[in-house]
């Protein structure tokens, strides 16, 4: 979105605030975290990488909600063809999308598991 500050603008309108606020600032974050600890992983030859991440359970509620939609903003179709494509943007690669689409559903996994604390 920094690469395409009009898209950011255009998928603020859509979808909620892609630069701004304290969920996406998260994200940002633990994009860059999880990523750092896929490329430790594989540099110490791991095949299987559990990331850890932290945060308050308020906050990564909302982050993931926010992820959700962004996602699927960003993985929609107009008129047959991928957003992304006519945005002239390359789409996620099938690897980061099984890592993202992965730790989307070990957070929600936890938070329904303490949503009574």
């Amino acid at each position: 979105m920094l690469e395409h500050p009009a898209l950011a603008d255009l998928a603020l309108q859509e979808s909620g605030p892609f630069l701004e606020g304290d969920a996406a600032r998260l994200i940002s974050e633990l994009v860059g975290r999880l990523a750092e600890q896929v490329r430790q992983a594989r540099s110490e030859g791991r095949r299987r990488v559990a990331p850890m991440i932290t945060a308050s359970a308020q906050l990564l509620a909302k982050s993931v909600a926010l992820a959700e939609s962004r996602n699927a903003w960003l993985e929609a179709t107009v008129d047959g063809r991928p957003l992304v494509e006519v945005l002239g943007i390359d789409p996620i690669d099938p690897e980061a999308r099984d890592l993202r689409d992965s730790a989307m559903v070990s957070v929600r996994v936890r938070l329904l598991a303490n949503r009574d604390l």
